[in-house]
């Protein structure tokens, strides 16, 4: 068996990452109990810098001919993922990256996204699809290894083929044509998806005797029900989210709330007064805060990066990175392109993606969506974004002088945003 594994811990200590990895001899035994008799061929890590939120592993392995089991191709290699959360989340986001793989994978299979195969937030017990039904079962693991580092919960998922659309470079109608192919899409899974009554990520369980949670779905064995925990940014809350005036008050007060409590944000807590009496006063008037409160799937992270393509370049083969996907209001996979993805598009592949959904019918910023809900929905998320910089919130006092640039452009972000919103954009 091929392995890339290395013992010295080279992650730097303010990364996710740091001090999150499984040894060898874990992930072969993981391997071994959920596929018996399977060969692993390589267990091969994805090395630093190229994914932020978790640890990733690539595995190969054979399937014997005679092993019929869901997800996995029997008699031939199969490429799996391995992928860790980073030391700043739990088993929340694993469980919504479940459940929102799993919804695609029942409502439209056709969609090239990730398989789910296996899931834990222990080395104690797995739930797993990895029967000839693909009815979820829990397994008890028999792990004790010493090598292993910090666990925050795990995702065995397949690995689809293609590169990622941002490591090549494209011609004008080569772009217009991938633009195309995610339009259509992202189509599928708004139109296949139902919406859902509440804004937020997902959670996941068996199924039990009791009268289910009328928010929730059950999917070949699977219940998914909604979760108001949104740990893409850090929103923490019990009580469900059901109108678009609360969800964009809960993650406004969820970065107040870091800006309060964080040090490395002290320079900017002369600002907590006016937030507060934006969130009190102006947020209840905007339009967004009024309209109809439709929750949609949305991916939240549609980036080049996650795209993936086939080796001649014209053919989309996968979607993937589904860790944040949820319902949300349907300005919001627009919102994510224009301001936290700002500039990941070219101009030609995305006057294409906008187009094609138009003709689908579905509203974009171009067509079908109203220019003051844009501006306000834009300008929030700046506001947000500003607040209580997430880039910043896990680097220590000592790290002072890296970020004061940044605090002194959120400090004047924020009192723009303020200010625009307040004089209805």
């Amino acid at each position: 068996m091929e392995s890339t594994l290395r013992s010295r811990e080279t992650t730097p200590e303010t990364h996710p990452t740091h001090g999150v990895y499984f040894s060898r001899e874990t992930i072969v035994s993981i391997i071994e109990s959920l596929v018996p008799g399977c060969n692993i061929l390589a267990i091969d890590p994805l090395e630093h810098g190229k994914s932020f939120n978790n640890r990733i592993y690539f595995l190969k392995i054979y399937v014997p001919e005679d092993l019929l089991l869901h997800g996995l191709n029997n008699g031939a290699v199969n490429d799996l993922v391995l992928k860790l959360n980073g030391k700043f989340f739990d088993q929340t986001k694993s469980e919504n990256e479940v459940s929102c793989l799993s919804l695609l994978e029942y409502f439209v299979p056709e969609i090239p996204a990730p398989r789910i195969l296996a899931w834990s937030d222990s080395k104690n017990s797995v739930v797993h699809k990895l029967t000839a039904a693909g009815t979820p079962v829990r397994k008890e693991l028999e792990i004790n290894s010493d090598a292993d580092g910090q666990l925050q919960g795990w995702i065995l998922m397949t690995r689809l083929p293609g590169v990622p659309l941002s490591t090549l470079n494209l011609d004008t109608d080569k772009l217009k044509v991938v633009g195309e192919q995610l339009a259509d899409i992202v189509y599928r899974w708004r139109e296949s998806l139902p919406a859902w009554a509440s804004a937020g990520n997902l959670e996941c369980g068996m199924p039990h005797g009791k009268d289910p949670d009328p928010d929730s779905v059950e999917v070949a064995g699977l219940r998914i029900a909604s979760s108001s925990n949104m740990p893409g940014f850090g929103v923490k809350v019990i009580e469900p989210i059901i109108n678009q005036l609360q969800y964009y008050r809960v993650r406004l007060e969820t970065r107040l709330q870091k800006l309060q409590e964080l040090d490395i944000f002290a320079r900017n807590r002369h600002l907590i007064a006016p937030i507060r009496e934006f969130i009190a006063v102006q947020l209840p008037q905007l339009g967004i805060s009024n309209g109809k409160s439709l929750f949609l799937f949305t991916h939240y992270d549609l980036s080049p990066r996650n795209v993936l393509m086939s080796a001649d370049h014209t053919r989309i083969t996968g979607v993937i990175d589904f860790e944040f996907s949820g319902f949300f209001p349907e300005l919001d996979e627009f919102v994510n392109d224009s301001v936290a993805n700002n500039g990941d598009w070219p101009n030609a592949f995305y006057e294409a993606y906008l187009s094609r959904l138009e003709v689908c019918g579905i509203k974009t910023p171009k067509k079908g969506i109203k220019e003051q809900h844009w501006k306000e929905a834009t300008w929030l998320s700046r506001l947000e974004d500003n607040i209580a910089p997430w880039w910043l919130e896990n680097l220590t006092s000592e790290d002072e002088r890296k970020p004061l640039e940044d605090l002194r452009k959120a400090e004047t972000m924020v009192l723009e945003a303020i200010q625009v919103l307040g004089t209805g954009v």
